[in-house]
Formats: C-alpha cells, structure tokens, sequence
C-alpha cells in the first residue's frame, strides 16, 4: 500500500494527460443532446469519488445532479429517463456486480452512460456509451489509494468539461478557470504532501507499531 500511494503523484500526472482529450470529446458529444438529471454511482470507495463528483457539479453548475450508490440505483431510479439523463459509474476495477447492473439498469431505461474505471477490458466499460480510462496502472492492495485519487481527478475533469459545454455554468468563469488550474496543479500538491508527511508517518508508526487497536475520529464534512 505504501509502494502504491508513493506511486500517486506519477499515476495523477499521467491519468490527466492521457484523458484530457477524451473528456472535452464525450462532453462535447453530450451536450449536443438535450440533456437532463446526471447521476454519479460507484461502490465503497467509488461512491466516495461519486459523492465528491455530485458536490462538485451541484456547486458549480445549474444542472440538478444526484449520487446514489449502486447497489440501490434501480430501487431508486425505477422510470425510464425524462430529458436524456445521464449516468456517471465509478468503479476502478470495473467488474463489481452492483456498478454493472446499475449500468444496465441505466440503458434498459433510455440514459447516456459514462464509465470511469481503470480496467478498459471490464464488463463496465463495455456496457457504457463512453468512458474514461484512468492510468493508475495495477493496485494490489485491497485498500484503494491511487486507484481512488486517479478516478476522482477523472470525473472531476469530466465535470468541469461537462459544465462549460452544456453552458450550465452558475459560477463565475474565474472560478471554473481556477478549479482548471487547481487540477492540473493536482500531482504535485499530492506530491509536496506525501513530501511533508513522510518523516512524520515514520515517526509515528514506530511510536505505535505495539498497539493493536486504533480509533480514527473525524468531523462529518
């Protein structure tokens, strides 16, 4: 796990590159149609980077926006689609039963589908109209790390892509510019933090390497 987030900011430089052209393309094909509801999805950790997509959007843009996790999109979403709805799945493998059945769930009712995964041979991927193709390479551990960050810097491209073609922009044009930057910048503040907080994860994990139970607390947002 370790070996992997290290690989972090290489895997965000590269995931960004090559998926620029891809974005700007499958938000330019979108906002040719007439477009409705956008839904983000994902499983565990994904629906993390779908919960963080939906903030984003919601903030940014006029276009109403909902996250639901996948294991309960077809309870929630159960008529066919009104105004050409779309829906965004997050899944890093791309082969877990919920996210795929949400994707059939999603065509059998008449949405546009957009996969973000980094499998491109997953059974997501081949179901969907479109997708983004991270470049996180292989991850081995089971907790997700740089798989996570690549397919939440994916979507929120694809985001910020989405608003300026469907002109559903509610903030200022400065800001989109600045979140653009802030973006691009993404791989070496990851960088400049793994930088910062090495030594003093070293320190601490020798300090506790003899306990065995660990409490991790957090404010709600």
């Amino acid at each position: 796990m370790l070996l992997e987030i290290l690989e972090e900011p290489t895997a965000l430089h590269e995931t960004l590159d090559a998926i620029a052209g891809a974005c700007k393309k499958i938000a330019s094909e979108l906002a040719a149609e007439r477009l409705g509801m956008l839904y983000f999805t994902g499983s565990g950790t994904s629906y993390h980077a779908a919960l963080a997509s939906h903030y984003l959007t919601s903030s940014l843009s006029t276009r109403p926006t909902n996250s639901i996790p996948a294991s309960e999109f077809s309870s929630w979403v159960r008529t066919p689609s009104a105004g050409g709805s779309i829906l965004i799945a997050i899944s890093q493998s791309g082969e877990s039963v919920d996210i795929v059945s949400a994707m059939e769930d999603a065509r059998e009712r008449g949405m546009r589908t957009v996969a973000v995964t980094n499998n491109r041979s997953s059974p997501l991927a081949k179901a969907a109209d479109f997708t983004v193709l991270t470049q996180a390479g292989p991850e081995n551990t089971v907790t997700a790390t740089k798989t996570f960050v690549c397919c939440l810097a994916a979507v929120s491209l694809l985001d910020l892509e989405l608003i300026e073609a469907t002109g559903s922009l509610a903030a200022s044009p400065e800001e989109l510019v600045s979140l653009r930057q802030q973006l691009a910048n993404s791989p070496s503040v990851v960088q400049e933090t793994i930088t910062m907080c090495k030594d003093r994860a070293k320190t601490l994990a020798e300090s506790y390497k003899e306990n065995s139970l660990f409490f991790l607390l957090g404010p709600r947002a």
